[in-house]
């Protein structure tokens, strides 16, 4: 797990490498701890453009993103991925 103050990423850390396995699809989850102040989050890949994340905003369970800030990027391709990996969040403030 990486954790700081803005942000929880449950399946991956900064020392361990991640092996991808017969998925086609490589998941990234985790959660925003100030979803509240949050107003928009983006992942980018090795420098690749900027993508969105969607994250639940409420405290209304949505089906796979249960608490407020719950996030999941679903959107890499294990094809995308190199022998090394850099991934990049940016979080975006209401103010």
């Amino acid at each position: 797990m990486y954790e700081n103050n803005d942000i929880e990423i449950w399946n991956i850390d900064t020392k361990t490498p991640c092996f991808v396995g017969a998925q086609k699809i490589f998941n990234i989850i985790g959660r925003l701890k100030k979803s509240d102040t949050i107003k928009k989050l983006f992942y980018a890949l090795n420098k690749n453009p900027e993508k969105p994340v969607f994250f639940n905003k409420s405290n209304r369970p949505k089906r796979r993103l249960e608490k407020p800030g719950d996030f999941n990027i679903d959107t890499i391709e294990v094809t995308d991925l190199k022998k090394h990996n850099v991934l990049y969040l940016k979080l975006v403030d209401k103010n």
